[in-house]
């Protein structure tokens, strides 16, 4: 039976009502500290205290009241939530602000998850239920309609407002929203990109510009060291953490896993321990500490407000079958260990209860502080030099260009370092670098080393042309044309295919990942042997900064396990630019007889010029002895 006209003209009137009611009716003189302890209530089951219908409070969530406030302050732009598992984020953070925002400040609310399957089980199991509990909330919310399109399950009406749930898989959720509070939730597991819009988190708090008095709230636990989201947003912040005292010696702290212990193989006597006396607190205790905490700033403070919280602050009730927390922490991190797959295991803790990013041992960054201090004073080459080659970077408005050694076994020498300032569509540039190309360098033996291949940069657009008509006549010396390969698990260097040249000069495919993974590799290897690396004392520091300034993850095709590297867009990485471009002119060279050459070196005793050597014949180039 269809609706009459007056029934259509009355639900028509109740949805502007509930949309566009005067803002005169804002209260501006709570917070949603004051809303909670007030106006909410837990709905059945959602206490883990209570299966009853309960009134909140902050006392199993102590940490969660300074978040509420800075989710309002008008001095704050961004709240961040870096938070290990239950921690009650979503029930003491947002659902407070959300209370409040209905209540004293209504607008339009955006909140945000991977998928739009997701944000309507949240909405089903969580917000439903909450807004139907608490009696403030649900006397101001819209009656759902089975066939009112503008008020369902992700989308709910308010007086004076709206909340939608969307997934950010979807370009049009975003477009269709502009909302002055915007919530991103687990925004670690988002996509890459929504579309071709972009960062899903930007274009999320972009929906609330415009908005005096917007509240733009992120939060996650952290994935990938280097890739997650929620780390880079809390490194953006002033870095808050919670800081509990210790019940003998009262030196504030962080509870970490560190100071967790228990003796072997009882983990039901597991005890944290002050890090200041070494007292140890039972579980009890240890709840006691988390509930006189505080949270401290450990960085300055740029209109990013962030909060760090691992799982060792919960309050919440152990698992079935455990007598308390610390016992249920302690038995879960010795399964791990014996777990089907270690490794994975492994990652859930630390993701979810330590509260960090994960790095495989392989995906560590080396530290470049320790290869700047093993810079030597080296008058001469090293004996175990070889092989020299060059890299060549190009930037806008200078050429850089390192010269590295290669000797058996996979060791390298970071010999010199140039920088040819001027703009490089000049030849004059160019002329400079080609001198310090054809220079000779001497041995500790008293041979005469020539740079025997040099790989030069060819992408950067503005000087791509004088780059190719400087190789050009070039090639025969092996100077050799780079492009960077698109595809992640490429060989270093691959070879076009016959007759395939770009302005007659053969362009050679680098895979920056594989050999960025070698560089990476070698520079961990602290003592001398097989694949170590010297560097000479004429490289400045921050050389070191830049060989080792991208980050590596994981990732699988095919079931193979690959590493793609990464950099901040503010980091300079010329020298580690360099050191992939000479390493791919040294593959490019094709098998090297290593001992024939010494050999050659050996007896030379004076300069040697380099080789005209022939162009090389077309097709795939192997690793030239680099073990891969």
């Amino acid at each position: 039976m269809r609706p009459s006209v007056e029934a259509a003209l009355a639900e028509g009137a109740r949805q502007v009502l509930y949309s566009c009611l005067p803002l005169a009716r804002i209260n501006d003189t709570g917070n949603p500290v004051k809303w909670a302890d007030e106006h909410r209530w837990l709905a059945e089951g959602e206490s883990p205290y209570s299966p009853q219908r309960a009134k909140f409070n902050f006392d199993a969530t102590p940490y969660a009241i300074e978040p509420c406030m800075s989710a309002v302050d008008k001095d704050v732009q961004t709240t961040v939530l870096w938070w290990g598992s239950n921690t009650g984020k979503t029930s003491a953070v947002f659902f407070n602000v959300l209370g409040f925002i209905v209540n004293d400040q209504p607008g339009g609310i955006l909140w945000a998850l991977k998928t739009d399957a997701q944000a309507e089980e949240i909405s089903k199991k969580l917000i439903a239920p909450a807004i139907a509990t608490t009696p403030n909330l649900s006397s101001k919310f819209a009656p759902p309609k089975s066939r009112d399109s503008t008020n369902t399950i992700r989308h709910k009406l308010f007086a004076g407002g709206s909340l939608s749930m969307i997934g950010t898989e979807s370009v049009t959720g975003f477009r269709a929203n502009r909302s002055p509070y915007v919530i991103g939730d687990e925004i670690d597991s988002w996509e890459g990109a929504v579309g071709d819009e972009g960062d899903p988190v930007g274009l999320l708090l972009r929906r609330a510009d415009g908005f005096p008095r917007s509240v733009r709230m992120l939060a996650s636990t952290g994935t990938v060291k280097g890739r997650s989201r929620i780390e880079y947003w809390y490194g953006r912040s002033d870095m808050r953490k919670w800081f509990v005292p210790c019940r003998k010696c009262g030196a504030r702290q962080l509870i970490i896993f560190g100071q967790i212990r228990w003796p072997k193989g009882e983990p039901t006597k597991a005890r944290w321990h002050c890090a200041e006396c070494d007292v140890e607190h039972n579980d009890k205790q240890r709840q006691e500490s988390v509930r006189h905490g505080e949270w401290r700033p450990t960085a300055p403070f740029t209109g990013i407000r962030g909060y760090w919280l691992n799982g060792f602050n919960s309050l919440m009730p152990p698992n079935k079958g455990y007598r308390d927390r610390l016992a249920q922490w302690a038995k879960e991190v010795s399964d791990a260990s014996h777990a089907q797959d270690p490794r994975e295991a492994k990652k859930v803790l630390v993701q979810t209860l330590f509260t960090e990013t994960w790095q495989d041992d392989e995906d560590a960054k080396p530290e470049w502080e320790l290869l700047a201090k093993r810079r030597e004073k080296l008058d001469k080459l090293p004996r175990e030099s070889v092989f020299l080659t060059a890299g060549v970077d190009v930037q806008q408005d200078r050429i850089e260009a390192t010269v590295w050694s290669f000797g058996r076994e996979e060791t390298m020498v970071a010999w010199r370092h140039y920088v040819f300032q001027g703009d490089p569509r000049a030849p004059e540039v160019w002329g400079r670098l080609e001198a310090a190309m054809r220079l000779t360098f001497e041995r500790e033996d008293g041979a005469h080393l020539a740079i025997r291949a040099v790989g030069v940069d060819t992408g950067y657009p503005t000087a791509q042309r004088m780059a190719y008509e400087f190789i050009r006549p070039r090639q025969a010396r092996n100077w050799f044309a780079l492009k960077g390969s698109s595809l992640p698990d490429a060989a270093i260097v691959i070879r076009p295919k016959r007759h395939s040249t770009v302005d007659k000069v053969a362009l050679l495919t680098v895979g920056t990942n594989r050999a960025k993974g070698i560089i990476y590799d070698r520079a961990t290897i602290q003592s001398p042997g097989p694949g170590f690396m010297r560097f000479s004392a004429e490289l400045p520091e921050d050389w070191f900064t830049q060989l080792l300034a991208e980050n590596s993850f994981p990732f699988y095709k095919n079931g193979v396990r690959h590493r793609q590297f990464t950099k901040d867009s503010n980091a300079r990485n010329e020298a580690l630019d360099c050191c992939v471009y000479a390493t791919a002119a040294y593959v490019a060279l094709g098998p090297l007889n290593f001992t024939a050459e010494d050999e050659r070196l050996a007896r030379a005793k004076e300069p040697q010029q380099p080789k005209q050597d022939a162009p090389r014949k077309v097709g795939f180039v192997g690793a030239g002895g680099w073990k891969i």
